[in-house]
């Protein structure tokens, strides 16, 4: 009984690991945009940088994942954060809940009517022409409409991007969106508007294993966007980057592992768990003539994601400035950083825990 148990357990996860392995090539894009008839670990990611009528600025991000773990089954995650910079101020929300306590109201592309995901505390709407989404969180509350200024767009042919040890995972993005928004701040309503980056990815479990780390930047700037995805694994001491560059007329070119320089410095540690995360990259890709530096707004910026009792993954995430030159044009823009590349404190020292 035992072995079978064991055996039914390891077909379970196994075809949960590669049931849409087969999707090499998404033609028809809209439809990854709803949950995955099965699938490991997949996630709806929504950022944006706001301003309001005055000129204040904010940023926010908002995740909603969807893992599976046997025997438990699915279970929904929502990791969503609302920073002022100027005050220097991030409000976060965090919680886990089960996959029948999600609204969940998915439709055909032929209806015109979206699609709905979520619980009661973060909706998200979505079709093929624009996002909405509704926080009533205890930190924050308001939504954001996001109005795509371009198809979904494949980060890496056929829209799966490929990582070491053979890993694969699908990747589209809406680069390019409108964001109109109103939060309720201090009491008051606060409308805001800005520019948005929303990532649709599947088949990620593995990427989440304790051997590897990684970070990923997207860059938004007059002119183009930029995605870069590093990759760390711990074992074997290999390192591999890649990235997209995407014009506004929808060009767009693959950057592989020797086409991008990183370079980290100015670390910020972690209170609460003594790691330190760096707070300014420089970027290089000399094919565009790119010297970027990408600076943190906000330091504290640090999650720990916790399942089934117990922490599976902390990491930093927040707002970036961006200045630098393309030829011989000044650059300036805003990013958003994550990063589990993390160094540990020890004594006043920093052991790299890569």
């Amino acid at each position: 009984m035992l072995l079978g148990s064991l055996g039914l357990s390891s077909c379970i996860r196994l075809s949960l690991f590669t049931a849409d392995r087969r999707h090499r090539d998404v033609h028809d894009a809209a439809e990854f945009l709803q949950p995955l008839r099965r699938n490991s670990l997949e996630w709806w990611y929504l950022n944006g940088h706001l301003q309001d009528s005055s000129g204040r600025e904010y940023a926010f991000h908002s995740a909603l994942f969807r893992r599976y773990s046997f025997p438990y089954g699915y279970r929904w995650m929502l990791n969503t954060a609302f920073s002022d910079p100027a005050a220097d101020t991030t409000y976060r929300d965090y919680e886990i809940f089960r996959n029948r306590e999600c609204v969940r109201q998915i439709r055909t592309y032929e209806s015109k009517e979206p699609q709905l995901i979520g619980n009661q505390r973060h909706q998200l709407y979505i079709d093929p022409q624009h996002l909405k989404a509704n926080y009533n969180t205890e930190m924050f509350r308001g939504s954001i409409t996001a109005i795509p200024q371009m198809p979904l767009f494949r980060q890496a042919p056929g829209g799966m991007m490929r990582y070491m040890d053979g890993m694969q995972a699908g990747y589209l993005s809406w680069p390019y969106m409108k964001l109109n928004g109103s939060f309720l701040l201090n009491g008051e309503a606060v409308t805001m508007k800005g520019e948005g980056w929303f990532d649709r990815q599947w088949n990620a479990l593995p990427l989440t294993r304790k051997r590897y780390r990684w970070d990923w930047l997207s860059i938004s700037s007059n002119g183009f966007r930029l995605m870069i995805f590093r990759t760390f694994d711990k074992r074997s001491g290999r390192e591999e980057v890649q990235g997209t560059w995407l014009e506004a007329d929808g060009r767009s070119s693959f950057l592989s592992n020797d086409s991008i320089l990183l370079h980290a410095d100015e670390y910020w540690t972690s209170p609460e768990t003594g790691l330190s995360y760096p707070m300014q990259w420089q970027v290089v890709i000399p094919s565009r003539q790119l010297r970027a530096c990408v600076d943190a707004r906000i330091k504290q910026g640090e999650m720990t994601l916790r399942a089934l009792g117990r922490n599976f993954m902390t990491y930093w995430e927040g707002p970036c400035n961006v200045w630098g030159v393309q030829g011989e044009r000044v650059l300036e823009g805003r990013a958003f950083l994550e990063m589990t590349n993390a160094e540990k404190t020890l004594h006043g020292r920093t052991d790299s825990t890569h």
